[in-house]
């Protein structure tokens, strides 16, 4: 074979290796991304995770937001909520029947915002556009 043809087919290889490269990577980082479900819709929305651990099925929704919007009343659109009145601050006593066990087994719930565990009170806590919300029933 001639040592132009070579030449010439080495560097074919090298640029198809170099797309393909190219291809897996930026599948792959993709793939990192958080997947956005609002894909051309303008309606402000939030996902809110609720995770009952060893009780029973972890729940997701989409929830469309209204201005003012708390962890706390976005909860109160998908879920039946008990809950106790402290001064201004509430706290979560259960949800959807699933209680907090004050037992020796310390099951509660705690809400966790954007992955960052919740440091204020639901009802103070404002909840913005694309944000995840996740409430966990966990031993504390």
């Amino acid at each position: 074979m001639p040592a132009s043809k070579t030449i010439m087919l080495g560097g074919m290889l090298i640029a198809v290796i170099l797309v393909t490269s190219i291809g897996i990577y930026t599948y792959y980082q993709n793939m990192k991304q958080p997947q956005q479900t609002n894909t051309g819709n303008k309606e402000p929305l939030a996902t809110i995770i609720l995770d009952y651990g060893p009780v029973k099925e972890t729940e997701q929704y989409q929830v469309k937001l209204h201005e003012g919007d708390t962890v706390f009343s976005v909860l109160t659109t998908v879920a039946t909520v008990n809950y106790t009145m402290y001064g201004e601050l509430v706290f979560i006593d259960a949800i959807n029947g699933v209680w907090n066990d004050k037992t020796l087994k310390g099951y509660w719930w705690v809400y966790y915002y954007n992955g960052d565990y919740g440091t204020v009170a639901a009802n103070k806590q404002y909840v913005e556009n694309a944000s995840i919300i996740t409430w966990e029933y966990s031993k504390v």
